[in-house]
């Protein structure tokens, strides 16, 4: 596989043909998931798709539209800014691009089938989307955050 996480002295090598890719970004408020997440944009470039709940324009007229559809289809309001974010996903797997999923998912079972539900659309689109988990772990008195990998799916 040709991604690499790498030093400040290589560039980070993204052709690899199983692109698109999903890295979920995940900790705590304040552990520094929006900093790991736009360093990870940064260093990847132009073939990033970033989704970030807290960096969403929900007074824009893409959301307003869309969230017009939704609620003509009866979707519960709750679940518009969800239902946003994922199909951005789904423009970046067709698109080939990196996703890089910046969000709290303090429940398991949401980030697993948010997760399932975007490897499913990729497989109805005869691609395969590999997942990261990155948890990001913020002791405060000592000032550390660390990134640990949780699993690669």
């Amino acid at each position: 596989m040709y991604y690499s996480v790498t030093t400040k002295k290589r560039k980070l090598c993204m052709s690899d043909p199983l692109r698109p890719v999903l890295i979920m970004v995940r900790g705590l408020p304040g552990s520094g998931k929006s900093y790991l997440a736009q360093l990870l944009q940064k260093r990847l470039g132009g073939d990033v798709v970033m989704l970030d709940p807290d960096g969403t324009d929900y007074t824009s007229g893409a959301y307003a539209s869309f969230s017009a559809k939704l609620t003509s289809e009866g979707v519960d309001e709750k679940l518009h800014p969800y239902r946003y974010l994922r199909a951005q996903a789904y423009e970046g797997i067709t698109d080939h691009k990196v996703i890089i999923w910046n969000q709290a998912f303090t429940n398991n079972d949401l980030l697993d089938r948010t997760i399932k539900n975007l490897q499913a659309y990729a497989a109805e689109h005869n691609e395969k989307l590999p997942a990261m988990v990155v948890l990001m772990l913020y002791y405060h008195n000592s000032h550390l955050t660390l990134a640990v990998v949780l699993q690669v799916m």
